[in-house]
């Protein structure tokens, strides 16, 4: 199944991409951030209540495993 976008409200917890950027959604609403900043995420929204609008990508978990099995945990 190929991966669609999705409004962040709607986004599951996790890592998602929004115009090439890898991001990572808490499990505190809609608080997201930018993975190799720390930068809180706006997606290009003005207030806090757009970025629940904004159009991304979601990461799967079965991407991420096939990552970590490829790559392994450089941590």
């Amino acid at each position: 199944m190929k991966n669609k976008l999705v409004k962040l409200k709607d986004c599951p917890i996790g890592l998602f991409v929004k115009d090439n950027t890898l991001c990572v959604k808490t499990e505190y609403g809609n608080e997201s951030y930018i993975v190799w900043s720390g930068e809180y995420f706006w997606g290009g929204a003005k207030t806090k209540e757009e970025i629940s609008e904004v159009l991304v990508l979601p990461i799967s978990d079965k991407v991420v495993q096939r990552l970590e099995r490829k790559y392994g945990n450089k941590a």
